[in-house]
């Protein structure tokens, strides 16, 4: 009447709540949250093998399960399914994670050889590094339901730090991951989606609140430095600094440009209605001529891609938005404190960015205003103010 396949090999009531217990059989693993009253067979990537011993690490808040010519297995999420035995999963609830290191570098080695196959060091799954999987749990959603799960991160002082993207959700456990960073400014015509990591956050307590269907629910991030390294919060704090003074150049570079390429919009919506309904000559030689202008301006920014171009493209042109993404490249990588170097770049970035966005100030004031009073003065009932 329990369900649970096969005789008992061990178990193991979990140290901090009695109402859950695990049972390893010949036939895989089972949990139960009423203390044993029912049971459950536990999956999630765990093979149906003879389940010979279990132990629980307390500071991981982590389950061992060592089985019979399949290694060992780590399920390390305890405290989900504590929550879930004290009967917090009622409709919708965010659980608490453990503290999430902040690793330095972007790549770390495993042990032995990187490439599967014979005489290769065999290496078990970890755990995702550098980010967190925020657990929070949906009872009984209905089948066709589409609705998603948001998520915004806050810092100690309520300070807004990052939005994350959008989740489905399914029946039960499910997982929202944080990189641990902070949002960072994309250029315009840089890939908008799940990109790479932000701006590293500094270690500290974040508040991590999720909505689904008008509830809401919250949990704390501990996040924690990388233990191999040993020194001071003031190589983390100078790197966050300077990160954040080169993102603000970013915004300021992102913000001239979209006014362009919306500039950019407003003359094709300006041709596309002259070449359907008629108009003055003159507003289309004006219009095909701040065309080409405002495609000047944007390749003053980055460079000029060629007109035609067939498979890879590169440039080593010296552009605001190409010192821009060499600073940020060469900041990603340090283990220290940014050097005279890394500043130089930041200087050279800003300094280019400040150029280009007098510039495009300038052109809008001047050039563009002009274009702007000819077609208005072109009496179009069609044109909007933009």
């Amino acid at each position: 009447g329990t369900k649970v396949k096969g005789y008992a090999l061990s178990v193991k009531q979990d140290t901090e709540e009695p109402r859950l217990v695990f049972l390893g059989t010949e036939n895989g693993l089972w949990a139960s949250i009423d203390e044993g009253q029912t049971w459950a067979q536990f999956r999630n990537g765990f093979p149906s093998v003879s389940t010979m011993d279990l132990a629980i690490q307390e500071r991981e808040s982590a389950l061992i399960v060592g089985t019979f010519g399949r290694s060992i297995w780590i399920l390390d999420d305890l405290l989900s399914l504590r929550e879930i035995a004290r009967g917090a999963g009622k409709g919708f609830a965010v659980f608490p994670v453990n503290p999430a290191v902040q690793v330095k570098g972007i790549f770390i080695n495993p042990p032995g050889n990187i490439w599967t196959g014979f005489h290769t060091t065999f290496e078990g799954g970890n755990r995702p590094f550098g980010r967190v999987q925020v657990p929070f749990y949906v009872e009984k959603k209905l089948e066709k339901d589409s609705a998603k799960v948001t998520a915004q991160v806050y810092d100690a002082a309520n300070g807004w730090v990052q939005t994350l993207p959008a989740s489905s959700v399914d029946d039960g456990l499910n997982y929202l991951t944080w990189k641990l960073d902070e949002h960072e400014t994309r250029l315009p015509g840089a890939y908008q989606g799940e990109g790479p990591k932000g701006i590293p956050v500094l270690p500290g307590d974040y508040k991590v609140v999720l909505s689904y269907k008008g509830k809401k629910d919250s949990t704390t991030v501990k996040v924690i430095p990388d233990p191999r390294f040993d020194y001071s919060n003031e190589v983390d704090e100078a790197h966050y600094l300077i990160l954040k003074r080169l993102d603000k150049a970013a915004g300021k570079l992102g913000n001239a440009l979209r006014d362009v390429e919306e500039s950019g919009q407003v003359v094709d919506n300006v041709l596309q209605q002259l070449n359907a309904g008629g108009g003055p000559g003159e507003i289309k030689k004006a219009s095909l001529d701040m065309k080409e202008r405002l495609g000047h301006l944007l390749d003053k920014a980055r460079a000029p891609r060629p007109n035609k171009q067939i498979g890879a493209w590169s440039s080593f042109e010296v552009t605001p938005q190409s010192k821009l993404y060499e600073a940020q490249n060469a900041l990603r990588a340090r283990l220290y404190k940014p050097s005279r170097q890394d500043i130089e770049r930041v200087e050279v970035a800003e300094e280019l960015i400040d150029g280009f966005v007098a510039q495009a100030r300038l052109f809008f004031d001047k050039e563009w205003a002009t274009y702007m009073e000819k077609v208005k003065a072109a009496q179009l009932s069609w044109f909007k103010d933009n």
